[in-house]
């Protein structure tokens, strides 16, 4: 069987996904996720933490400050 790694899109299509999924979320709440999750995956590639965190979380996250704003 043969894995593929699927490299994560760059910071500006990320943000444009985000702004899709939480139109109403501000740009500077989205940019910080942005940011944040970057973080995240740089200490995965560093080996400080195990979980290779994907879009698929941002989006959660985002998803949900657009469902419950001022959360």
């Amino acid at each position: 069987m043969r894995s593929h790694v699927v490299q994560n899109v760059d910071s500006d299509s990320e943000m444009t996904m985000l702004r899709a999924y939480a139109p109403h979320v501000p740009d500077f709440l989205l940019r910080a996720l942005v940011e944040l999750f970057g973080e995240l995956r740089a200490m995965v590639d560093a080996g400080l933490l195990q979980y290779p965190y994907s879009m698929r979380e941002i989006v959660q996250v985002a998803k949900h400050l657009e469902r419950f704003p001022g959360s």
